[in-house]
């Protein structure tokens, strides 16, 4: 389990997260899990409410984490394992339920994925699906602790489902539409693996939502 010396540094810092961890941490692991279910129906994603969408409109942690694999159906050859592709998504959205109110800007790499690792611990315990999770957010670690397999893949799918609901508000939120289009471009230039760069062919628009000129930029 987590460091607890880590956990008290953390919690001396962002005293809200405590309340959080320990509201989860005081359950029964089957009522942890079915309470993180339910949290993140609910649960908005960061991305979009500093975006300023409305909470009600807000892409959820769940409905994110269902069109991730949604997404992984359309992996094909050889190189990946579409199950283990899915597992490895499976364990995105309940520790976020318990992260996803830390600023992750305000922290040290390192610190980032301890934090995160402490959630999916909590979430799972110590099993498949917290090494799934740790695999995934190593993958935001700027030492390129990079794992060649469905980890890697499975960030450029986040990015992918990213990019597609900003386009999907762009539509509603033309206000917004030179934010959207930074995020899409963002998430263009995040895409690592060649499975990824064919699925955003496929999947994401070329164009971009503010700027003609800069829908080039979305291309390989």
């Amino acid at each position: 389990m987590a460091d607890s010396s880590f956990l008290r540094r953390i919690f001396n810092r962002f005293p809200v997260q405590q309340a959080a961890y320990n509201r989860f941490a005081a359950m029964k692991p089957d009522e942890r899990l079915a309470a993180l279910r339910e949290e993140a129906r609910r649960t908005p994603r960061r991305i979009w409410l500093d975006l300023g969408i409305p909470p009600e409109k807000c892409e959820t942690l769940s409905a994110h984490a269902h069109q991730m694999r949604a997404v992984a159906d359309h992996v094909t050859g050889p190189h990946h394992d579409v199950h283990d592709l899915r597992e490895v998504l499976k364990t995105w959205s309940l520790p976020l339920v318990i992260a996803s109110e830390l600023p992750l800007e305000e922290m040290a790499w390192d610190d980032r994925l301890k934090w995160r690792t402490a959630a999916a611990e909590l979430a799972y315990g110590n099993c498949a699906r917290t090494d799934n999770f740790r695999r995934i957010n190593e993958l935001y670690d700027p030492q390129g602790n990079l794992y060649e397999d469905e980890g890697v893949l499975a960030s450029d799918i986040d990015y992918i489902v990213t990019a597609r609901q900003a386009l999907a508000y762009g539509r509603d939120y033309s206000h917004l539409a030179a934010r959207l289009d930074h995020i899409i471009l963002n998430c263009n230039a995040a895409i690592l693996t060649a499975q990824g760069r064919s699925l955003w062919n496929g999947l994401v628009s070329g164009t971009t939502l503010a700027k003609p000129t800069n829908s080039a930029s979305l291309q390989p």
